[in-house]
């Protein structure tokens, strides 16, 4: 087969062809496997509300597909009593009651439904799924039913509309209702609230002002005093040392001053005395 294939393809694409078989498989597998509603472990959700039909009853057609750690559908009405109040009734239908094929990896087509048994004026409740047909009653003094809930019960996924034609699917088929109808059981207690609250989209948070430090305040400084340069005290040996050689000094220049002013006037009497 594959030496066919690469004859027909061009010389150095089988690589290329088998990646985009891989590719498209992933594909239309991801898209088989989209649901409206996806359940997890030890989850617990309303899939749906049923529609009124002619005869005062309630149906729903949902499309389930089974995961491991499923547990089974559940059924809730509100019936109006004879007496004038208004009570819910409650069936389970577990996974294997419903069932019958040990593969169940695909998408299955459950319709279900609520009816009045008019002769007794009990509330019936019905699950088709395959070849599984199952109904149950629940024994109350009904007047009128006011609507009916599909909750799903662990590891599931749900959708509302027919899957893709190339998903793996199975359809309801012809069955006649079973001959004896048991009571209904109550579904099993939810451990914890799973019903995920509505979802309020994030609002954007108004920008935050952050408190900025405000710069310090520099005070105006008394700048210091300016501190002149002052002549250090001299040393008294040292000024008495100047001191005398400046006593020494003046002494020798003196003398010499008089000596010489001595020396002049000996010379003008000299002359004088010539003179005369």
């Amino acid at each position: 087969m594959m030496g066919r294939l690469s004859r027909l393809l061009p010389r150095g694409h089988v690589f290329l062809f088998l990646l985009v078989v891989v590719v498209a498989l992933s594909q239309g597998t991801r898209r088989c496997r989209e649901a409206d509603v996806v359940l997890g472990e030890g989850e617990v959700q309303r899939i749906g509300g049923g529609t009124r039909d002619g005869d005062g009853g309630y149906v729903k057609t949902v499309y389930l597909w089974p995961e491991e750690g499923f547990l089974g559908v559940g059924l809730q009405a509100l019936v109006d009593t004879r007496n004038g109040t208004t009570v819910r009734r409650a069936a389970w239908f577990s996974k294997d009651s419903l069932f019958t094929a040990a593969n169940t990896t695909a998408w299955w087509k459950l319709r279900v439904g609520v009816y009045v048994h008019h002769s007794h004026r009990v509330v019936l409740f019905g699950a088709r799924l395959g070849d599984s047909l199952k109904d149950c009653y629940s024994w109350v003094t009904v007047d009128k039913l006011q609507g009916l809930d599909v909750v799903g019960y662990g590891p599931s996924r749900w959708r509302h509309t027919e899957p893709p034609p190339e998903c793996p699917y199975q359809d309801t088929t012809a069955r006649s209702w079973p001959l004896n109808t048991p009571n209904c059981t109550a579904p099993p207690p939810i451990t914890r609230a799973t019903t995920p609250a509505p979802i309020t989209r994030a609002t954007t948070p108004a920008p935050i002002t952050r408190a900025t430090t405000p710069a310090p305040i520099t005070r105006a400084t008394t700048p210091a005093p300016i501190t002149r340069a002052t002549t250090p005290a001299p040393d008294p040996l040292l000024v008495a040392a100047v001191t005398a050689v400046l006593v020494a000094l003046v002494t020798a220049v003196a003398a010499t001053l008089i000596a010489a002013d001595l020396f002049r006037t000996q010379q003008r009497r000299g002359a004088d005395q010539n003179a005369a």
